[in-house]
C-alpha cells in the first residue's frame, strides 16, 4: 500500500519516504482511514448528483402534456366508413389447402359503438344454413387523431391481428395487411351498386400472391 497524506483540499498526496520506517508504519492506519473517508465522500457526492439529474429528467417527462383526443376529428373520420353499416348476406370461399376450397353461406354485420368512435365488423360463415359456424371473425376499426390513421384489431377462429387501415381514394375501399416475409393482405370494397366484395391474399417471399379467401355479400 502506498502511503499518502490528505491536504487541505481533501485530496490524497504521497507521504515523503524520508520518514523512518517505524514512524511510517505507525502513521499507516491514520492515513488509510483518511483515504477511506475521502473516497466515501467523493462517492456520496457523485451519487447525490446522479439522483438529482435523474429527478430532473423524470420531472421533465412528467411535465410533458398528454395528448388530448380530438373527438370531433375522430367522429368525422369514422363517418367516412358509414358505407359499411348494415346487415349483409351472400357467399364466401375459403382455401384450406391445395384443392380444398370451402364454400360458405356468409353474413356480415357492421355497426358503430361508443357513440360512433369505433366500427364493429362481425362475419359468420356456415357450410349450410342449419350448420354451426365454420368461420367466425370480429374486427374493430378506430381512428387515431394523433397520427391521422385508421387501425383495425381483428380476431378469426382463435387468431389475432392488428394493422393500419388505408381508406383508398374512391372513399369506398379499405386495405390492410400484416406480416413480414409472409404477408396477408385484405382488400374490401363496396361498389356503386352496393355490393361488398372482399379478397384476402397470402404472399410468401418473392412468390406470387395466392388467394386464401373471398366473399361477396349484399345488404339484406
Amino acid at each position: 500500500m502506498k502511503l499518502f497524506r490528505v491536504d487541505s483540499s481533501g485530496r490524497g498526496t504521497s507521504v515523503p519516504r524520508t520518514l523512518s520506517p517505524a514512524f511510517r508504519e505507525r502513521l499507516r492506519p491514520v492515513f488509510h482511514a483518511r483515504s477511506l473517508q475521502t473516497s466515501s465522500s467523493t462517492f456520496n457526492m457523485k451519487t447525490t448528483a446522479l439522483i438529482l439529474l435523474l429527478g430532473l429528467a423524470t420531472t421533465g417527462i412528467a411535465q410533458q402534456p398528454a395528448h388530448t383526443p380530438d373527438l370531433q376529428k375522430q367522429h368525422v373520420a369514422m363517418q367516412r366508413l358509414s358505407f359499411l353499416i348494415g346487415s349483409w348476406s351472400g357467399e364466401a370461399h375459403v382455401q384450406r389447402g391445395p384443392n380444398d376450397l370451402v364454400t360458405l353461406a356468409q353474413t356480415e354485420k357492421a355497426y358503430y359503438k361508443l357513440d360512433g368512435l369505433i366500427l364493429v365488423l362481425e362475419g359468420t360463415g356456415r357450410t349450410g344454413t342449419e350448420q354451426p359456424p365454420f368461420l367466425q371473425a370480429l374486427g374493430i376499426i378506430s381512428f387515431d387523431d394523433a397520427t391521422d390513421t385508421y387501425r383495425i384489431r381483428a380476431w378469426n377462429n382463435g387468431r389475432f391481428m392488428e394493422s393500419e387501415v388505408q381508406l383508398l381514394g374512391d372513399g369506398r375501399s379499405l386495405r390492410w395487411g400484416v406480416g413480414a416475409g409472409e404477408t396477408r393482405s385484405t382488400l374490401l370494397q363496396v361498389d356503386k351498386d352496393g355490393q361488398w366484395t372482399e379478397k384476402g391474399e397470402l404472399k410468401i417471399g418473392s412468390q406470387e400472391p395466392q388467394k386464401f379467401m373471398d366473399l361477396t355479400v349484399r345488404r339484406k
